[in-house]
């Protein structure tokens, strides 16, 4: 009967503790991205390349490991220039 009267007493509990995070929750705006960190190149171009070279370039053997793309038609620091060429062009080619 004791187990009974505290998983009782622990669903109350959590229902409460459920409730008053709902009520703390900050409300979304529409016109931004759902998750913090979503891509908005609007917003910050600068993280854009950052993410960009985390997940492709970092993988690409023509990608020098700091800044550089040292593809001979995409030479140069990566920026949103070499980035667009390197997609229109297909020049990735991973390690």
């Amino acid at each position: 009967m004791i187990i009974v009267y505290l998983l009782g007493i622990m669903f109350i509990i959590s229902t409460v503790l459920f409730i008053s995070e709902i009520k703390k929750a900050p409300l979304l705006d529409d016109k931004e991205p759902f998750l913090e960190g979503d891509y908005n190149p609007k917003k910050d171009p600068t993280l854009f390349i950052y993410d960009y070279t985390e997940k492709f370039c970092k993988h690409c053997k023509f990608y020098d490991g700091t800044a550089m793309c040292l593809h001979e038609d995409n030479i140069g620091v990566v920026n949103i220039n070499l980035i667009d060429a390197c997609k229109k062009e297909s020049m990735f080619e991973a390690v």
